[in-house]
């Protein structure tokens, strides 16, 4: 199964392919420790999801978003248009 990306840093231009480098294993621990708690009932997903969200960002996650707002949208990339942006 794949998932296909909204955005996408297609022509490296963000700086994200080095920033996945410096964070990516930290954000995929902080993702499955919570998604595993989750799946086996062990959190309270309605009462965690707050410090979770936290840690994501506070662990390098806020940096993956602001890279990837500038990274173009990829469907449009696929009609042969460029838009970086909202």
């Amino acid at each position: 199964m794949a998932n296909r990306p909204y955005r996408y840093d297609v022509f490296e231009e963000t700086g994200f392919p080095e920033l996945r480098q410096q964070h990516d294993t930290a954000l995929r621990t902080v993702h499955s420790e919570f998604m595993w708690r989750a799946i086996t009932g062990q959190a309270d997903i309605d009462r965690e999801w707050s410090d979770h969200v936290s840690r994501f960002m506070n662990t390098g996650g806020r940096l993956y978003l602001e890279a990837l707002k500038r990274a173009p949208i990829v469907s449009e990339l696929e009609m042969g248009v460029k838009v970086i942006g909202p």
